[in-house]
């Protein structure tokens, strides 16, 4: 009988992303070239690591899929969006950024009301409204954190932030997600809804 490997998916994302950024860091080096490209490959390493100084250091226990999603947000925020300009050479690529944002911040909110609702007393109502003011904290908590972080680098770094705008698409994922769950619950008896949510538990 063959044996079936298991892929660690976050260590394999981790992995990738660290060789990435440390190829990046040389050759900036290498070519002399220190701008807010090279901060932003350095705090991409660093922010990978993160998840793992958490999980040793403090001992918290980050479910799997959850440093997935973290990992996907800053490939595409800083690598993508960032280092490779997408930020300025795609006019939509923000606005879809935060939209895809708002949707998976929705889900991670139910996901934590749920946890922390042991004994089953939050309804559904409730988990949808925590969700959603989940998804807005945090939407509102990374436009602050974004924009001090520009004010360390160049103007030409990302381009023109309208807040408003990037609130709104929050907003939008978010509440289309709340729509397919609501759906969901009228018509599948929340199936699928639970079926998405069992993949945010820790994998033994």
């Amino acid at each position: 009988m063959k044996k079936k490997i298991i892929l660690n998916y976050p260590h394999l994302f981790l992995l990738c992303i660290t060789i990435v950024s440390a190829w990046l860091v040389l050759y900036f080096i290498r070519k002399d070239i220190y701008n807010y490209k090279m901060l932003a490959t350095i705090g991409l390493l660093a922010l990978a690591w993160l998840p793992t100084f958490l999980t040793s250091a403090l001992k918290i226990k980050i479910p799997p899929v959850v440093v997935i999603f973290y990992y996907y947000f800053l490939v595409l925020s800083i690598f993508f969006g960032v280092i490779l300009g997408f930020y300025l050479l795609v006019p939509w690529y923000d606005n879809f950024n935060h939209l895809v944002a708002g949707a998976l911040l929705v889900l991670l909110g139910i996901f934590i009301a749920a946890r922390l609702d042991n004994v089953g007393y939050l309804r559904f109502p409730a988990l949808l409204t925590y969700g959603l003011f989940f998804a807005g904290f945090c939407a509102g908590a990374w436009e602050i954190v974004e924009h001090i972080i520009m004010r360390f680098l160049e103007p030409r770094a990302v381009a023109p932030a309208d807040t408003i705008v990037d609130l709104i698409m929050n907003m939008l994922g978010a509440f289309a997600v709340v729509v397919l769950a609501v759906i969901d619950a009228k018509v599948y008896r929340h199936k699928h809804l639970e079926k998405l949510l069992k993949k945010f538990e820790n994998q033994p």
